[in-house]
């Protein structure tokens, strides 16, 4: 039982940093994107970096260390800057995912060009960013705000991000829900299938 517990504290080192760096990586792309595509608020609002606490939410990281899947605050877009454009604001509510999925690719040349000792810090720490990010990517993927998913439906139906708290309750429900079990072992099959 407490060597149980003492493993589970010790994996926090790796798991904290990919954590801050998956978040870090996902705002930025939103940040970016929103920049490159006219919008200047988030340069405007110092949003334009990798600082992971600018997005910070606690509940949403409380549920990263636990489930792999939670979210952080959104970084401050303005889509009258893209003249309202559908696509544009499209692409950069997917630019994050997009973030996300290419960090985990990226790891996963990193897993194979380094190919770490199993179990050591370096093995832990980039097996647990591919899954993570996959996670970051799955998640976001659901129609419900204020997830990416959410905020794309929401592009369509102007009320539907009226209903966020709601949508807040039903996502923590999710996270405890056998469907989270199945998103997990997708993001691992898909993790296996690259090392």
């Amino acid at each position: 039982m407490l060597g149980r517990i003492i493993e589970e504290f010790s994996s926090l080192l790796y798991v904290i940093p990919a954590i801050l760096l998956a978040m870090s990586v996902h705002e930025y792309s939103h940040s970016f994107v929103a920049y490159k595509l006219g919008d200047i608020t988030p340069k405007k609002l110092g949003y334009l970096n990798f600082n992971p606490f600018q997005n910070f939410d606690l509940v949403g990281f409380l549920m990263l260390i636990w489930f792999r899947m939670g979210w952080t605050k959104m970084t401050p877009v303005d889509f009258r800057n893209v003249g309202y454009s559908k696509w544009k604001s499209i692409v950069i509510i997917l630019s994050g995912m997009l973030g996300n999925f290419s960090l985990a690719i990226i790891f996963i040349f990193l897993l194979e060009l380094k190919k770490p000792v199993p179990e050591s810090y370096l093995f832990n720490f980039i097996g647990y960013s591919i899954v993570l990010n996959f996670n970051f990517v799955l998640f976001n993927l659901l129609p419900l705000p204020p997830l990416d998913g959410g905020k794309i439906v929401g592009l369509f139906f102007k009320k539907y991000n009226k209903y966020e708290f709601i949508s807040i309750l039903l996502i923590i429900i999710f996270l405890f829900s056998k469907y989270s079990e199945f998103l997990q072992v997708l993001s691992n099959q898909i993790f296996n299938l690259f090392i």
